[in-house]
């Protein structure tokens, strides 16, 4: 003769705290009475019951997938109310109410591995980047918990889907067209939606590289004893500072003037070099002398 069981009595859930966009959350139920085959709500919400497994007759660990993390799923209040049941029966919460609440909050969200770190300078206005993102307490892609800027300014972000954690940002494009005209260093920044002002942002930066430019040369008189010059290089890579390099001619009292070619791929005096496959940058710098 089948009985139905006593109802589930519900001590604490622990912990009280979880991190807005997380990825899940375990949450550990005590209590007694508790079976196989209980089920358990969060605010009303039946949890999947393949994310329940009830340790013993008075712990059940419950795994909050990332839904319940975020809105709409998640109260504008960020508490999560739990109860729990048998599988015929009336849900039973805490004596206290407050001892079966988890209160979610906004982190800082947590960036790995972005890229590129460059991108080379462009002045097509249409040109589209996307930068991309590893990390976590991004949300879910129908509801992401993170924003994007760059230099301050808003842009287009994705979450790429709810187990990924990855973040696309869109730079570039008709609506930022100026993203890419600047040479330097430019930062983005990552920041929660539930905290904009007291959570603190992660900053990325990384640096466009200079277009290819072409050095149209310089020229001196016959008759110089000496004469000093320079080559400005562009940036070469993201990190370095701009190259300046000098270079001394004496005896330019000759009558007929030569030819002088500076390779940048090399550095040395001469003919210039084939162009350099890996520098952007002018490949070489005549000086009439």
């Amino acid at each position: 003769m089948w009985k139905q069981p006593s109802d589930p009595t519900v001590t604490s859930v622990s912990p009280p705290n979880a991190a807005l966009g997380s990825l899940f959350q375990d949450v550990y139920i005590t209590g007694t009475n508790f079976l196989s085959t209980s089920i358990v709500y969060v605010n009303g919400t039946l949890i999947n019951p393949t994310e329940i497994s009830a340790d013993s007759t008075s712990v059940i660990r419950a795994r909050l997938t990332p839904n319940f993390l975020v809105p709409p799923t998640l109260p504008p209040s960020g508490i999560l109310s739990f109860t729990v049941s048998q599988q015929v029966g009336t849900p039973q919460s805490c004596t206290d109410p407050t001892s079966c609440q988890v209160l979610v909050t906004p982190v800082r969200p947590v960036i790995v591995g972005p890229s590129p770190d460059s991108v080379p300078q462009s002045q097509n206005g249409s040109a589209v980047q996307s930068f991309n993102v590893n990390g976590g307490f991004f949300g879910t892609s129908s509801s992401p918990t993170i924003s994007a800027t760059y230099d301050g300014q808003a842009h287009a972000s994705t979450v790429t889907s709810n187990t990924s954690r990855q973040l696309n940002v869109t730079l570039g494009g008709n609506s930022n067209s100026q993203d890419f005209t600047l040479a330097g260093l430019h930062q983005i920044t990552i920041r929660s939606n539930g905290d904009p002002t007291n959570s603190r942002p992660q900053i990325l930066r990384f640096s466009p590289m200079p277009m290819q430019s072409t050095d149209a040369g310089f020229s001196a008189a016959v008759g110089k004893t000496r004469m000093t010059w320079r080559l400005i290089l562009p940036q070469e890579w993201p990190w370095s500072p701009i190259a300046v390099k000098r270079r001394y001619v004496d005896d330019l009292t000759g009558t007929t003037p030569s030819v002088l070619m500076a390779s940048l791929c090399t550095g040395a005096v001469g003919t210039a070099s084939a162009p350099c496959t890996t520098v952007s940058g002018p490949m070489g710098v005549a000086s009439h002398i």
